[in-house]
């Protein structure tokens, strides 16, 4: 099994949600549970294959405490 590492610099949705799940000490299934959806799409959204439904970004935007999609706030979290 491969080990996920730490994103050194946030370019990708996936890369966003793995820095504060990481920083916050979470596991995939913790995040879940406060977004409101399963550990595979967490496992999805952290690996870049599948983006969330539109009905779940503000259920993510809290999660993160800033929209990722938002291009007018800087990435310089």
């Amino acid at each position: 099994m491969q080990v996920k590492r730490w994103p050194v610099v946030l370019r990708t949705f996936g890369d966003h949600l793995r820095a504060r799940r990481l920083a916050l000490g979470l596991k995939q299934r913790e995040v879940a549970v406060l977004i409101g959806v399963s550990q595979s799409a967490i496992q999805h959204w952290e690996d870049n294959s599948d983006l969330p439904n539109p009905v779940r970004m503000p259920s993510v935007v809290r999660f993160l405490g800033y929209d990722p999609t938002d291009k007018s706030q800087p990435l310089s979290r």
